[in-house]
């Protein structure tokens, strides 16, 4: 996968904030598309989430939050994000993981829609590695 940094884009004539705005749409009609595949359940997007955990004040903001069958369900859509951030994303799933167990004897599941196999494996090898129950799916699979 390749990316251009802003040098990139000003040799190319590309305006930075016109890309972006266009990976802002992609991502916004990619999270569209997996709502409809996830069967239009009634959610909430960019909902910022602030936990404390082990005295510190960790934030998340999942794509999509909703419930199904009494169970909290997170949606991350993955396109771009560099996968350290998205390690990051589920160590704090973790912790709200660990919260949810605690609280109200639920599991949350966190749903991962990705766009290759290779970032796929990656990040369930992070789900195990922090013990968070979470669903994959290839982009090609949901749109």
């Amino acid at each position: 996968m390749y990316y251009l940094n802003k040098k990139g884009l000003a040799l190319l004539g590309i305006d930075a904030k016109e890309r972006k705005k266009k990976h802002q749409l992609e991502h916004i009609l990619l999270r569209n598309e997996a709502w409809m595949w996830l069967d239009f359940p009634e959610w909430k997007t960019e909902q910022v989430i602030t936990l404390r955990y082990q005295g510190e004040e960790k934030t998340i903001v999942p794509d999509a939050f909703f419930t199904k069958d009494n169970v909290p369900h997170f949606v991350e859509i993955d396109r771009l994000q560099h996968m350290k951030v998205n390690e990051k994303k589920i160590q704090y799933y973790a912790y709200l993981t660990n919260i949810y167990q605690k609280q109200q004897h639920l599991t949350p599941i966190i749903i991962f829609c990705t766009i290759s196999d290779c970032r796929e494996k990656q990040l369930m090898n992070y789900a195990m590695k922090y013990g968070v129950y979470m669903q994959t799916y290839l982009l090609q699979d949901v749109v």
